[in-house]
């Protein structure tokens, strides 16, 4: 049935997410991250479970009786899971969408949205739909400015296939949630009982989506780069963006150009967002190139 088949789905989507998390805290992380990906992991994880006891009390336990309250509450919990991680990661996305344009006007928009959401959840059909609205409206935006960025990509990068800039844009803005969302209200709307095909997911989905937009990253090109050359300094959870080598003229820059050439803009503090100076992912040799070893002395 299509329920059992949700519930093989769901399983698999949850190991992706454990790989992904496993991956995420390898790095030093934000307190206030590690909280929100834990919660979101916890909350996926008793929402697999309840799926996994759902499925045996319908088509093994109680298969003559699909009305039977015992089921209830397994459906409640998948329910109520499902919305934590769904609100875990609109605000995540909304968070990284200021710390991207600082455009307070669309985030405080996209922020009710969400807040619209979140105050309707008790009602499942009325809870899909602004759900549904507040992803498209997230996606829209993060694809919209993601595209700016892959258009002002250093030559190197700029060089991608369109297949790898599609990729990037549906993985790093949350289009693939919105487009489940979409495909589950639709199929909830018309009563097609392939809905709980995608909703027994959609959990799942928030969070790989998520997890994976923080370990995929976006190229970008900043106009201006400076070096960070304290070797103290941490790098919290980021987007990846590729910039070119700020001397790649020099014959001495090239061993620290190769693979080194990534700038992590932390996404967990607004006020080192890209307003301050970017901090290179591996800390480079300033004695390997002259001129940036001049500027440093004078600091």
């Amino acid at each position: 049935s299509l329920f059992l088949a949700a519930s093989w789905i769901n399983v698999f989507l949850y190991t992706i997410e454990l790989v992904l998390c496993r991956n995420y805290f390898r790095r030093s992380r934000p307190l206030s991250n590690k909280i929100g990906v834990g919660v979101m992991v916890l909350a996926d994880t008793l929402c697999t479970a309840a799926t996994c006891i759902d499925v045996q009390l319908s088509l093994v336990v109680l298969p003559d009786n699909p009305f039977s309250s015992q089921l209830l509450k397994p459906l409640a919990a998948v329910i109520y899971t499902t919305y934590i991680t769904a609100v875990i990661e609109q605000f995540f996305m909304i968070r990284m969408f200021f710390l991207l344009t600082g455009n307070g006007f669309v985030t405080g928009f996209l922020t009710l949205a969400a807040l619209n959401h979140l105050a309707n959840w008790p009602l499942v059909s009325i809870g899909a739909i602004s759900c549904a609205v507040t992803d498209v409206l997230i996606a829209a935006c993060l694809c919209f400015k993601f595209w700016q960025l892959l258009n002002n990509t250093s030559p190197e990068t700029a060089t991608r296939s369109l297949v790898q800039r599609i990729i990037i844009l549906t993985v790093s803005s949350g289009a693939t949630v919105a487009s489940n969302t979409l495909i589950m209200v639709i199929l909830l709307v018309k009563f097609n009982p392939a809905f709980q095909l995608f909703f027994t997911c959609q959990g799942r989905v928030y969070a790989v989506s998520l997890l994976g937009s923080f370990l995929v990253g976006t190229p970008f090109n900043p106009t201006s780069v400076a070096i960070d050359t304290n070797p103290g300094a941490r790098v919290g959870t980021a987007l990846v963006f590729h910039v070119a080598n700020p001397d790649a003229g020099l014959e001495n820059s090239s061993r620290t150009e190769r693979g080194r050439n990534s700038v992590m803009v932390p996404s967990d503090n607004s006020s080192n967002y890209l307003t301050r100076k970017p901090q290179y992912e591996e800390r480079i040799d300033l004695k390997a190139i002259p001129s940036l070893s001049r500027k440093a002395s004078r600091v």
